[in-house]
């Protein structure tokens, strides 16, 4: 799987400027979809994975993932909504393959 980073672009829903923005997490990055019994239907989702079943997620994942730009330069936007604290906020997932 090529490796990549993953650039959050927003803090609780709140847009960051650019140079706000924190540091890049490295990939690879996966989809996949699950039934979400508090939704009642399947949903799509972007993640991080992890080696082990006890490494934490580095960041939460990103549900309802929609594509919003594509570069052949290596760099992608996408956004969705991601839960913190059992809140939902909007996100976006600058992501750079290497």
């Amino acid at each position: 799987m090529p490796a990549c980073t993953v650039t959050r672009t927003h803090r609780l829903g709140r847009k960051l400027a650019q140079h706000d923005w924190p540091p890049p997490v490295s990939g690879p990055v996966e989809m996949a979809s699950i039934h979400r019994k508090d939704l009642n239907r399947v949903v799509g989702y972007l993640h991080i994975p992890r080696s082990g079943a006890s490494d934490p997620d580095v960041i939460p994942p990103l549900w309802e993932p929609h594509w919003l730009t594509f570069g052949s330069d290596g760099g992608m936007m996408v956004v969705g909504f991601e839960e913190i604290d059992g809140a939902r906020y909007y996100q976006g997932w600058y992501i750079r393959w290497e």
